[in-house]
């Protein structure tokens, strides 16, 4: 009978910010892969923050409605989700058959990295989803959002482009590794 510890569990979406944070580098640790790391979060959530402190400064309005913009952002990451499956497929496929892919040295460490890319990227995309209901339930009967909602749903749109330029990024390297 196997017992677990509760106290060591972590919560599922603090596992999946971990998980995605942890591809960044696959650098030991030392200056090199703090460099990196640094880097990647820049990158990551430079951009989104900083659109986001300037609209925030100069209190930009979005004008007209969210709700037409929230079926969106539901079918967008129930399309991530899908293709989360097939991620998982993919890893049951390169499992079973691994020793016949062998090239591809780095394969599936690979996948496991856009496994946790993807998985990051639907919670975002949940996260996004759930605050632009919220922002629609919450605006006038003029549908015109408050100007305090316009940083945080532009900083979670943009960051949601830097994570999907990650999947792409390494979708490619999987290819790549399949090719040589």
């Amino acid at each position: 009978m196997v017992i677990m510890n509760h106290s060591v569990r972590r919560f599922g979406p603090v596992v999946i910010v971990s998980e995605h944070i942890d591809t960044w580098s696959t650098l030991p640790p030392g200056n090199e892969r703090q460099r990196l790391m640094r880097a990647t979060a820049g990158w990551q959530y430079g951009p989104a923050l900083l659109a986001a402190v300037a609209l925030l400064v100069w209190h930009v309005e979005l004008v007209g409605g969210v709700s037409a913009i929230v079926s969106g952002v539901a079918v967008f990451t129930a399309l991530l989700f899908g293709l989360l499956a097939l991620v998982f497929n993919m890893a049951v496929t390169i499992r079973k058959d691994g020793d016949a892919i062998g090239t591809a040295h780095d394969l599936k460490a690979t996948v496991a990295d856009l496994r946790a890319n993807i998985s990051y990227g639907v919670l975002v995309g949940f996260i996004l989803a759930i605050s632009l209901v919220v922002a629609s339930v919450t605006a006038d009967p003029t549908r015109q959002l408050h100007w305090s909602w316009t940083p945080w749903l532009s900083f979670l749109f943009i960051h949601m482009i830097a994570v999907l330029f990650t999947i792409l990024r390494r979708f490619r390297t999987a290819f790549n590794y399949l090719m040589r």
